[in-house]
């Protein structure tokens, strides 16, 4: 077989691809040494925990503690500070530059698909926050800045959260999910009139009756929330190393990891039956799949809602750095928070402790 090769470039990084090769996973940006503004290439990232891109293509990263910051790399590969000092700080009353914001350990955000706004777990700070695209400023949509449970079926602001280390939007883009992990609950923030409630979690910890009512079962630690297009709401346990579902009508089930066990067996097989160590975000796919974040097993899955099977997509279950270039089933990673599927069907890979961004090119059906 004549093998082709052509120079594509991807945020601004020429790479070399096959026109009839198999999946490959490559560097998008990270392991360099220099702030932003800069090339991909130099950029020296702390602690990216997740990436997503906006309205207009370009990359948006969110780094955790060690970072403070939201950053984007444009379609040439020059990589931008938007948001945040770079060191830990409260959020303020009203609104501010988001140059001059702080921030206290982002752990992800959801972007506006329409607008470009993007609604960031202030994670620690207990707060949602919006940063607005046009005015390039930031505000709080959720939480009063103190922690604490309460303030259900009333306006956001004033409600009481713990750490909300996930938010996402459903597919309307109306509604904004919180995995609200220190209350053990799911939390939905209705953006048009400002009100909260519960979709799961009874505020208590513990392992969900299969087929129980959402809002009366308690939850292990919801780390991560997705919504599909038929508005079923998959909820990530960290803890609980399993991915349940809640469906239209109020129910919950697990759909990976029945016995909730801590491992990495089955991760090509029934979902029921498959392992995870820590995971840490989901997202929804074009073909309404499940992708999974297996952070301390250091891969990435897909679960399939129709076959009821998990898939590896990358990483081969232990922490490294090698393995670029070639199959992504053969790549290390290390402790992956992050994963987001482009409209173009590739995806990236937030690989959190390798300080870098990774995407798989041609990524399987």
């Amino acid at each position: 077989m004549i093998m082709r090769t052509l120079w594509i470039p991807v945020f601004g990084i020429s790479m070399i691809i096959s026109s009839v090769s198999a999946q490959k996973i490559e560097l998008v940006t990270g392991g360099g040494q220099s702030a932003p503004p800069c090339d991909a290439r130099s950029l020296q990232l702390k602690e990216p925990f997740y990436s997503e891109t906006d309205p207009q293509g370009r990359l948006v990263i969110a780094e955790m503690a060690d970072g403070q910051r939201i950053l984007r790399m444009d379609k040439s590969g020059l990589v931008e500070l938007i948001a945040g000092t770079g060191k830990k700080g409260k959020p303020v009353e009203g609104s501010q530059n988001a140059l001059e914001a702080s921030f206290d350990g982002i752990h992800n955000f959801a972007i506006d698909p329409k607008t470009g706004d993007i609604y960031i777990a202030d994670t620690w700070n207990c707060v949602v926050r919006k940063y607005h695209a046009k005015s390039r400023t930031i505000s709080t949509i959720a939480g009063t800045g103190n922690k604490g449970f309460g303030g259900d079926h009333g306006d956001a602001l004033k409600a009481y959260l713990g750490g909300i280390y996930c938010v996402a939007l459903d597919p309307s883009g109306n509604n904004l999910y919180l995995a609200d992990l220190h209350n053990y609950c799911i939390r939905v923030v209705n953006l048009k009139s400002g009100l909260i409630k519960p979709v799961a979690g009874n505020g208590k910890k513990g392992k969900p009756i299969e087929g129980g009512i959402a809002t009366e079962e308690p939850l292990v630690d919801p780390r991560a929330v997705a919504v599909d297009q038929n508005n079923k709401i998959y909820v990530l346990e960290r803890g609980g190393n399993a991915l349940r579902v809640v469906d239209p009508n109020g129910r919950i089930r697990t759909v990976v990891n029945l016995a909730g066990k801590k491992g990495i067996h089955g991760s090509n097989g029934a979902a029921l039956d498959c392992e995870m160590n820590g995971p840490k975000h989901i997202q929804i796919d074009r073909k309404n799949r499940v992708l999974v974040a297996d952070a301390e097993n250091h891969q990435i899955l897909r679960y399939d809602p129709i076959t009821e099977r998990v898939e590896r997509l990358a990483g081969v279950g232990k922490a490294g750095i090698g393995g670029l270039n070639g199959s992504p089933t053969e790549a290390m990673l290390n402790r992956p928070h992050g994963v987001f599927e482009l409209p173009d069907s590739d995806i990236i890979i937030t690989d959190s402790y390798n300080n870098r961004i990774l995407k798989i090119l041609k990524a399987k059906d």
